[in-house]
């Protein structure tokens, strides 16, 4: 039998205190690889989130839906604001999805809290993911044809016969708008609750959120399946699942961020 050395309690922690955040969670640096049954774990834990203030929820999360629509409605222009705003107040409500399991309480004041938190950091994000998305859609629309880019971002209504439309040509486009958007999608995903968070720098947390993205593809597809499915259920009762669903489908962000980047 080798004896082992008896512990100290009086010496110090062997811990790495760099891995530990001021709340006493374990923040790993490097994504986890989760199994495909996970997936439902990320939906099962955003609900747990929204029953604690469901009404909340559905009001501040609205709060956010109306102002994208508000500034949809402006031609062009409004998309490109829209796409700067949206990012810094999304990531409003992660934070007041971290209070809630903090013991905390969710707040109006929650969707402006990244904001005042790290201004830097969130609108940084925004303009880099607008700036590949005006890329993608450049390159989309190239094939796609000027006209059709005219008719469904400058609002103008086109005679479609008029429309010199090239189906091989929208083919190769909707590829590249799809796979784009894919692209978008995964550098932004977990970026978000990465800098709003743990306020990693901009392109270290799209560079993560890539990686992660990668790595979990299978419980994410998962996940993906499980609220396409929820999402088809909400807009039967003349979308009043709505209520609820656009709100969870918000802490679903928080919840897949907290099952692959934390203890």
């Amino acid at each position: 039998m080798t004896d082992q050395p008896a512990e100290n309690p009086y010496s110090a922690p062997t811990s790495q205190v760099e891995n530990v955040n001021a709340n006493g969670e374990v923040i790993f640096c490097e994504a986890k690889k989760l199994t495909a049954g996970q997936g439902s774990r990320m939906v099962a834990d955003a609900w747990r989130i929204y029953k604690v203030s469901p009404f909340k929820w559905t009001f501040i999360a609205f709060s956010l839906f109306a102002v994208m629509m508000l500034l949809s409605i402006i031609p062009l222009v409004g998309s490109f604001v829209g796409s700067l705003v949206y990012t810094p107040l999304f990531a409003g409500l992660l934070i007041g999805a971290s209070e809630i399991e903090k013991g905390g309480k969710l707040k109006f004041g929650h969707l402006f809290s990244a904001i005042k938190s790290n201004p830097k950091g969130v609108f940084g994000l925004a303009v880099v993911v607008t700036f590949i998305g005006l890329i993608n859609m450049a390159l989309a629309f190239s094939f796609m044809g000027f006209e059709l880019f005219m008719a469904t971002y400058m609002g103008q209504e086109l005679d479609p016969a008029s429309l010199n439309i090239d189906p091989a040509n929208m083919m190769i486009g909707g590829i590249i708008m799809f796979a784009g958007t894919a692209l978008i999608m995964m550098l932004a995903w977990f970026a978000t609750p990465l800098i709003a968070l743990q306020s990693k720098g901009v392109f270290q947390a799209m560079a993560m959120s890539f990686k992660a993205s990668l790595k979990n593809w299978l419980p994410l597809t998962v996940y993906g399946l499980i609220m396409a499915f929820w999402m088809i259920v909400a807009v039967i009762p003349v979308g009043l699942g709505l209520l609820i669903m656009i709100p969870l489908l918000t802490i679903t962000i928080y919840t897949t961020y907290r099952k692959i980047f934390t203890e």
